[in-house]
């Protein structure tokens, strides 16, 4: 296993409203099946960026084509593997 960035970039901001919920849902299927570790907007609001844990890069991209923010051509994706030197444990209740 491996952890993969997906950088999730806007093509068509007025597109999200008719996606958002499928999106929101597809990351929480992700999620549940312990594949997605974060994710979430950049501070401008320009992009997205989440964390995937996956057997190979192959594996990730697929699971990133899948989000229907990228079938319906929301935002473009590209997927990177990251490979961690160090990692700290953090809960969503110490995020600012």
């Amino acid at each position: 296993m491996g952890l993969f960035l997906v950088f999730s970039e806007y093509v068509n901001k007025d597109g999200f409203p008719q996606v958002k919920q499928a999106h929101f849902d597809y990351l929480s299927g992700l999620q549940e099946k312990g594949v997605v570790v974060a994710a979430g907007p950049l501070a401008d609001m320009s992009a997205a960026v989440y964390l995937l844990n996956a057997n190979s890069l192959e594996e990730a991209t697929a699971a990133a084509a899948g989000d229907p923010i990228h079938i319906h051509n929301v935002r473009k994706f590209w997927v990177k593997e990251w490979k961690v030197v160090r990692l700290w444990t953090f809960t969503s209740h110490n995020l600012p």
